[in-house]
């Protein structure tokens, strides 16, 4: 009996780790919906406030601008306070503004429902990966960052088709009031499932330096910007496509319905589900990380270029959203060069900064696609009409940045899934 309570307490030590970090990545998850299910509320959501492309464009990149201003305070803050009660604080301001989004009256309630929603954003990745900094060894942290993006890429998914046919069937503001209730479940199993670290775990001196000291040693490291670049150039694919413009690009250009479109663009999410823990795993194996994000930019880049074509059916586009969706996924490798980069004790700090750089990227360019559609967009009795070669026209900015991320693979430093700070501080 005494053998089997052994056994069993062995087991769960070795399972803790996941229950602890999976449980933080429910935050992802959920926010993951709230950023990408303004793709399928945008034909909605433009018709009830009456606003152009623009405008959408605009709107939904509050969100990424909000947490563009949160990321450099969540670094520092991850830094100096419990993971567990950031995440909890940051996980009820998302809900609450997911369910102030939903009663909404105008545009600009709207605004400040998407802002307090993209605040909250901030912590959502960048606490998953410094818990698991805590609770997994350096050799392990593709895999575990992989799984976790999985989960973000589930909420991505939960966010397209099936959010689709839910508000086609309660409306949209129905749906988005059980997406907060939603949330409240979620925030209560996280609650007792979330521990800060390990018992044995050996903590790094906690920082008492200034904000800006933190971030001058961060920003000596050129490989945050590079590795922050690199992903925020990967993963315009989820946040123009998957979050604001992929079901209308799929609806003018190939002629696909509403349902549709939102099936073909949820298979960019299932790619990435499977793609970032397979990225991860084969990185750890190889024990290299530059190698396998050169190959994801490239293979990205010729897969981009295919969508130009416009003869491509259905069962085809849902293999080539499927296949982008696994080959940009090596950009989750960018985070454990970071962390095997950087002093421990600023982990915080420096995935924040690449965090800036990958939220700006997608605070930019959404409402920049918006802003190509219409200045080549004719107009026709004062109003904008939008055609497939507008929407062409705006998608060359994606392999133009797929191009550039090929370029900053190729300036990775390698580190062979080993801590190599100790390198840079001398």
């Amino acid at each position: 009996m005494q053998q089997d309570t052994v056994v069993v307490s062995s087991y769960l030590d070795k399972i803790k780790p996941w229950i602890v970090c999976l449980s933080a990545g429910l935050f992802f998850f959920y926010d993951f919906i709230q950023l990408n299910a303004f793709n399928t509320l945008n034909p909605y959501v433009s018709e009830a406030f009456g606003i152009s492309a623009l405008q959408v464009g605009y709107l939904s990149s509050t969100y990424l601008i909000a947490t563009v201003c949160m990321l450099p305070f969540s670094g520092a803050l991850l830094d100096r306070f419990p993971t567990r009660d950031v995440i909890l604080t940051a996980m009820v301001a998302c809900i609450a503004s997911t369910f102030l989004f939903a009663i909404s009256p105008n545009v600009w309630v709207a605004g400040i429902a998407r802002f307090m929603c993209g605040a909250s954003t901030a912590f959502c990745f960048l606490s998953c990966i410094v818990l698991s900094t805590k609770w997994f060894k350096s050799s392990s942290l593709a895999l575990v960052t992989g799984v976790i993006v999985t989960m973000a890429m589930f909420g991505g998914m939960i966010s397209q088709e099936p959010m689709a046919h839910l508000i086609s069937h309660y409306g949209w503001r129905n749906a988005l009031l059980a997406d907060a209730g939603f949330g409240v479940l979620l925030l209560a199993a996280m609650y007792y499932l979330i521990e800060n670290q390990p018992k044995d775990y050996q903590a790094p001196q906690k920082v008492d330096e200034p904000f800006v000291q933190s971030y001058q040693k961060a920003l000596k490291n050129p490989q945050n910007l590079i590795c922050g670049s690199y992903t925020a150039l990967m993963n315009l694919f989820i946040f123009i496509f998957g979050a604001v413009w992929g079901i209308e690009y799929l609806q003018h250009v190939y002629g696909l319905t509403y349902v549709d479109a939102s099936r073909v663009s949820m298979m960019l999410f299932f790619g990435t589900m499977i793609g970032s823990p397979l990225a991860g795993k084969i990185s750890d194996a190889m024990k290299k990380r530059r190698l396998p994000m050169v190959i994801g930019a490239l293979l990205s880049l010729m897969l981009s270029l295919l969508l130009f074509s416009t003869d491509l059916a259905q069962h085809q586009l849902t293999l080539l959203f499927f296949a982008l969706g696994l080959t940009t996924s090596t950009q989750i490798i960018s985070y454990p060069v970071i962390f095997e980069r950087n002093h421990p004790s600023i982990t915080g700090t420096c995935e924040a900064i690449a965090g800036v750089v990958i939220m700006s990227a997608g605070a930019i360019f959404q409402p920049f696609f918006g802003l190509l559609m219409d200045r080549h967009a004719t107009e026709v009795m004062g109003a904008k009409v939008y055609l497939a070669q507008d929407y062409q026209f705006a998608y060359w900015i994606l392999p133009i940045c797929l191009v550039i991320s090929l370029i900053l693979a190729l300036q990775v430093k390698e580190t062979n899934c080993k801590s190599t700070w100790q390198e840079n501080a001398h």
